[in-house]
């Protein structure tokens, strides 16, 4: 077996420890270098002893020497975030503030180095620039830290290097994606933090002294002391206090609502699978705006969870406070009060978002041996030409639900299943000859398109639309009937997905039609003799239309 650690200084300890031999390696000249591996006999006969060095570490089967196989350490890490008490005291108050000034500075005066040498790379190109590496840019920091900040010894040295790695970060992600090597939005340059641009105060310790009280309501930070918890912290202090798990990091931060949070980073022995209340039983979850969730069992129960709307529910106020925001002064008392209260208000959407999203996850791995959800794309349906379907997909946030599912199956052992992206689940009538399901029509002959029920072609009954997509979700892909007469679907490029396989891009394409017959007649209306002159306007953004003006 191989131990990789982490870093190059827990590998002479691993090796005392262990008994093992350190893994060298060939150069291209013939010489050799160590690596971060370790070779032992029986891993398991010195498991003890590797996890007193390090619990971060992976293990490798190298039973073939020329192909490694990646095999489970019994460790993985985990996150566990509390609330706590700002200090009565004013210096201690000061203090904190202070700790994340400080990683502010360090992080502005890295970025000025990096940018210094860039400029300096630019006018000679023989300029050797300072590496974008942490330990580098922090041994720079050291011996300079007299100089830019006199003051330095009055915080705890992690909030320099936690702004001076946040800085290395942000650099390696935009050299990442500016040579394609990071999925996502592409990444721009870091600018300098600045606490009014919407720099979150935060600062990382990794080193000192970081604990859990064993009265399970304070929490103690190097230099800061100890601060007193809202919440009883009995859950991780009980795994730390039995061996099960070690604190690796804590991360202090302020929101803009004023309030402290503490982020305790932890290492956690692998706990055993328990296994579901219904381990044999498979069902189907399909998500959507009308309800959160339908959920359709193999024992035929059909179980709906009701969207909460956090974000409709709380826009007459939000638009409220944001009126009033725009009346003060800017940097006054009131419109930093303002500015508060609405920070809470958007804090309490997230937080009743996220409870409806833990109890549904949660009861589905709990439950359900085998769940199956539909493989929606997330991005297309929030970039629709709807803003109100957009608004419904974010305050929805039904790819949250899909990440909460992966990682919370582990511990029960729950196999989730993706069906196909284009599968139209809501448009197939469960077990009726594999007919097309259409909207029911109005009393002027014309489609409902919005209606929660959809009438088949054979029958011409009214079948739910939510309970109809979660039964074929529950047969898939067994339900070979509809996957044989299925025609497939021609997709588009004009216009993005916005409602997945799911909704029609008739209406869509029609609407983009008119929209451009409208652009059209306006610009030819200008260049007719005698046409009245008009400002120029600015282009419309990509994908959304611009209807003409009064005046064209």
């Amino acid at each position: 077996m191989l131990i990789e650690v982490s870093s190059f200084v827990q590998v002479p300890r691993m090796v005392a420890a262990t008994g093992g031999t350190v893994v060298l390696r060939t150069r291209d000249d013939g010489t050799t270098a160590k690596t971060r591996f370790v070779s032992v006999p029986d891993f398991e006969a010195v498991r003890a002893a590797a996890e007193q060095v390090t619990t971060l570490f992976t293990l490798w089967d190298d039973t073939d020497p020329a192909n490694p196989v990646l095999v489970p350490s019994g460790w993985t890490v985990r996150g566990y975030k509390i609330e706590v008490e700002w200090p009565r005291e004013t210096e201690r108050r000061s203090l904190i503030c202070s700790h994340f000034g400080a990683r502010r500075k360090a992080f502005n005066t890295t970025l000025g180095w990096v940018k210094d040498d860039l400029d300096a790379k630019e006018a000679d190109p023989k300029h050797e620039p300072m590496p974008w590496n942490f330990q580098v840019a922090r041994n720079r920091w050291n011996a300079q830290k007299d100089t830019i900040a006199p003051w330095w010894a009055a915080n705890s040295k992690e909030a320099y290097a936690s702004g001076i790695k946040d800085a290395i970060t942000a650099l390696d992600n935009w050299s990442a994606s500016r040579r394609g090597r990071r999925a996502g939005r592409p990444v721009g340059f870091p600018r300098f933090a600045s606490k009014r641009r919407g720099d979150r105060d935060r600062v990382k310790f990794t080193t000192g002294t970081m604990r859990l009280t064993d009265d399970r309501r304070h929490v103690t930070l190097p230099v800061i002391g100890t601060l007193r918890t809202k919440e009883n912290t009995r859950y991780l202090q009980r795994r730390i206090a039995k061996g099960d798990a070690r604190v690796l990091s804590m991360t202090l931060s302020l929101t803009p609502t004023g309030r402290l949070h503490v982020s305790v980073q932890y290492s956690a022995r692998t706990a055993p699978v328990s296994a579901p209340v219904l381990p044999g039983t498979r069902a189907g979850v399909d998500r959507g705006l009308r309800v959160l969730a339908t959920v359709a069992d193999s024992e035929g129960r059909v179980t709906e969870f009701p969207n909460p709307r956090a974000l409709k529910n709380a826009l007459t106020k939000l638009r409220r406070e944001q009126r009033r925001i725009s009346r003060r002064l800017p940097d006054s008392r009131a419109g930093k009060q303002s500015k508060v209260k609405t920070a809470r208000l958007h804090e309490r959407v997230t937080n009743v978002r996220r409870t409806h999203q833990h109890r549904l996850t949660t009861w589905l791995v709990t439950t359900y041996g085998e769940i199956v959800i539909e493989d929606l794309d997330i991005v297309a349906m929030t970039q629709g030409l709807n803003r109100r379907f957009r608004r419904s997909v974010a305050d929805a946030s039904m790819g949250e639900i899909g990440r909460m599912l992966g990682y919370k199956a582990e511990a029960t052992g729950t196999a989730i299943i993706h069906a196909d992206r284009w599968f139209p689940s809501s448009q197939l009538h469960h077990g009726c000859a594999c007919e097309r399901l259409q909207p029911p029509t109005s009393r002027a002959g014309k489609p409902i398109k919005m209606s929660k029920e959809l009438a088949c072609t054979v029958t011409g009954e009214l079948i739910d639309r939510d309970h109809n997509a979660a039964l074929n979700l529950r047969d898939w892909p067994e339900y070979t009937p509809v996957t044989a007469q299925l025609e497939p679907r021609p997709r588009t490029t004009a216009l993005p997905s916005v409602g997945g396989p799911d909704e029609p891009s008739k209406a869509r394409l029609a609407s983009a039609r008119k929209t451009t017959k409208l652009v059209a007649a306006r610009e030819e209306a200008k260049t007719l003799p005698g046409s009245r002159p008009s400002r120029p306007r600015r282009e419309p953004r990509k994908g959304v239309p611009t209807l003409a003006g009064k005046h064209a």
